[in-house]
């Protein structure tokens, strides 16, 4: 069996409201070791322009940061996850550890090997759920094209996808264009 990968949940571009949706997207009876009560002042949302102080949660920010802490997702296969927020929301593989030098999450033996190389990509930020998630909503179709044209073209290598930072406007390698990018990186094996 396969071991599972981390899996982009959310995308930073939801911004302040990465609790609120997790809380309203994220079926209840998959997550474990916090209560009802912490997800349903999140659904409330932060005191903004769209939630009074009268419907949101002066706690928000609060009561994610025990969520992040303490839940643990588990998916439809039985594989178990913790939360990691560093802009997105990610869902980690229980047992992954965070790994200096791939600046990620990495199963222990995979650190352990110290096998590990990248190939370092622009790409245009908009591309991450699609390259990481293998999830294409959102884009045209003449992105679509020029994403697999693209990712049909890279070495093929047996890793993982991840993005490191997000870069100002440049071009984009997937499709030529001018941009909001980030640097991806191909994390792959060198040695067994």
């Amino acid at each position: 069996m396969n071991k599972p990968e981390p899996i982009l949940y959310l995308s930073d571009a939801r911004g302040q409201y990465i609790p609120m949706n997790f809380a309203e997207d994220t079926k209840r009876e998959c997550i474990s070791g916090v209560s009802d009560e912490q997800l349903d002042l999140l659904a409330k949302g932060p005191i903004d322009g769209m939630h009074s102080a009268e419907d949101a949660s002066e706690h928000y920010w609060e009561v994610w940061n025990e969520v992040v802490d303490s839940a643990v997702i588990t998916d439809e296969d039985g594989n178990k996850y913790t939360v990691y927020q560093d802009g997105d929301c990610w869902l980690i593989p229980v047992g992954m550890e965070w790994s200096d030098k791939a600046d990620f999450f990495v199963w222990p033996e995979e650190e352990a090997a110290d096998g590990w190389d990248y190939y370092e990509y622009t790409i245009g930020s908009h591309f991450a759920s699609a390259i990481i998630n293998g999830d294409y909503t959102g884009l045209e179709d003449s992105e679509k094209q020029a994403l697999d044209a693209f990712l049909a073209a890279a070495p093929k290598v047996t890793g993982h996808w991840d993005v490191e930072e997000t870069d100002s406007f440049k071009r984009c390698e997937v499709t030529g264009l001018q941009s909001d990018t980030a640097t991806f990186k191909l994390h792959f094996r060198t040695a067994e």
